[in-house]
């Protein structure tokens, strides 16, 4: 299979199924899916991705804390506060401390929201502190992005369904 580039002929969706290997026992749910015409994404999905891709990459060039180096820098400054029970299922909260490697910020917290659903977050080490959402996704092409929160009283993050989002505490 090849990219297709040109979003008014599609990209590619359901060219083929995913590698064998992986993936095999899983065809007859795969086979349905690929082959329905309604789940095939149009224009406006295929550049609306792009174009969110393309601020995650901002946010990762312009914030030095996603570039750590080594595995001792991972496990020193990466925690992911809410993991086990105290995690909602399908959300993922992971904290990176950035001081000392970011002039503008002290910590970076993202929330991976792969639900259909709002996720609420209380971390606790946030409470009182103050804390927004990353300024390219204040301003994202995704409506929706732009409604991620954050609440200082509670150290609650408020994070829109299937949306990555970046906190950053100044």
């Amino acid at each position: 299979n090849q990219i297709t580039w040109d979003c008014a002929q599609g990209n590619g969706f359901g060219r083929g199924l995913p590698p064998k290997a992986d993936n095999e026992a899983k065809y007859e749910y795969a086979r349905p899916l690929l082959a329905d015409p309604a789940l095939v994404p149009d224009c406006a999905a295929i550049n609306l991705t792009g174009t969110l891709y393309q601020e995650l990459l901002r946010i990762r060039k312009s914030t030095p804390a996603f570039g750590l180096a080594t595995g001792a820098q991972v496990r020193k400054r990466v925690k992911f506060p809410l993991a086990g029970p105290a995690e909602t299922p399908g959300v993922i909260t992971m904290t990176i401390d950035s001081r000392g490697l970011d002039p503008k910020w002290k910590s970076i917290t993202v929330v991976f929201n792969a639900t259909p659903g709002t996720a609420t977050q209380q971390v606790p080490a946030l409470t009182g502190k103050q804390v927004s959402l990353h300024p390219i996704q204040q301003a994202s092409a995704d409506p929706s992005t732009r409604t991620a929160s954050f609440t200082s009283t509670t150290g609650t993050l408020k994070i829109p369904p299937r949306t990555v989002a970046v906190f950053v505490q100044s």
